[in-house]
């Protein structure tokens, strides 16, 4: 069950870094959530939301 709640906890830093932040600071984040918190969050923003950013930029571009 704690594999489970760390992945969704995971999840939810990824999405949301302020939250990480705050989790961070209050001390319920541990030392291996923090090791792979950043290679996740790089590799979704990169993956996933920059290229849908490069989209709606190449369409702003041309209906604007």
């Amino acid at each position: 069950m704690r594999k489970v709640l760390s992945e969704a906890r995971l999840l939810c830093a990824i999405m949301n870094p302020l939250w990480f932040a705050r989790s961070l600071a209050d001390g319920s984040v541990d030392a291996f959530e923090l090791v792979w918190y950043i290679p996740a969050f790089l590799v979704f923003w990169a993956g996933v939301a920059f290229p849908f950013f490069l989209v709606y930029l190449m369409a702003s571009a041309i209906f604007f």
